[in-house]
């Protein structure tokens, strides 16, 4: 008799994973969408991992990325090789082609990515289970949490930012309103606020579940202020949300249409923020 052995390999898609990396040597929306929502850790091969973490570099550091500039920098590395050399950077580059499609692919290659860590818990909780220990109670815990980071890192990833080095960037800007005074600033919409932290004032955190309107909160506050306020001058950062993302929940609250009204022609028109003087 004879066996047939079937080799398994963890899951992966080295098409979608071409998809990217070329996507974003074609394109710089690509080259920022892929950079912001992927992590070298996504990518299964060895040599897109590297691939990615040179284009990542470029992006971060504001620099463009195309097939010259990243085999560029690869050879600087001494990693050009290791990768597949020119022929392989340029064959990314034209598998892609134009495709706009770079979201999908982000998604799929996520997605196997999360699928490979599902496996390694399983697999890390079946050793330990096997090892037959006295506390199974905190093998189940431990399970817990490592089952609740992988939930966790579903959703987009966002970059974390040092706040005290923002704010120094930002000093330029702040340095000429410091000294104006607007603490119990009241929210004229929201009375049961005012009653409760006697308006805004001070250093405020604002926490909640995802979901439940932190955004549509601090929007609408900081609209109120500005229209209410004459000599108000506001800031709004959001690590989550692009430009043109808060820039439309402002034009959602003037216009009093509904958030959820996705088929409005509002949300098909293209947005172009003002700047404020």
């Amino acid at each position: 008799m004879t066996t047939e052995t079937k080799i398994r390999t963890a899951p992966n898609s080295k098409e979608s994973e071409m998809m990217v990396l070329g996507c974003m040597l074609t394109s710089l929306n690509s080259l920022q969408e892929a950079s912001e929502g992927l992590d070298d850790s996504d990518f299964y091969f060895t040599e897109h991992k590297i691939i990615f973490q040179s284009l990542k570099k470029s992006h971060k550091n504001g620099k463009p990325a195309d097939v010259h500039l990243i085999c560029e920098d690869l050879k600087a590395q001494d990693k050009l090789k290791s990768v597949g050399g020119v022929s392989y950077i340029v064959t990314l580059a034209q598998y892609a082609g134009t495709s706009a499609y770079i979201e999908e692919y982000i998604d799929i290659v996520k997605n196997k990515a999360l699928l490979r860590e599902i496996l390694y818990v399983s697999q890390e909780s079946e050793k330990a289970a096997l090892e037959d220990p006295e506390n199974a109670s905190h093998l189940l815990d431990e399970l817990g949490i490592k089952v609740k980071s992988l939930e966790s890192r579903q959703g987009k990833k966002i970059p974390i930012i040092d706040t005290s080095e923002r704010l120094k960037r930002e000093d330029g800007f702040l340095s000429k309103y410091r000294g104006q005074k607007y603490l119990g600033l009241r929210v004229k919409t929201i009375e049961e606020f005012n009653e409760n932290f006697l308006g805004l004032r001070g250093l405020m955190l604002l926490a909640a579940a995802p979901n439940v309107g932190k955004t549509a909160l601090t929007v609408q506050t900081a609209i109120e202020v500005l229209l209410t306020e004459k000599e108000a001058c506001l800031a709004y950062f959001s690590l989550e949300m692009s430009e043109e993302q808060i820039f439309r929940r402002m034009l959602l609250n003037l216009s009093g249409l509904n958030l959820e009204a996705r088929s409005s022609k509002l949300w098909t028109m293209k947005v172009t923020p003002l700047s404020l003087h």
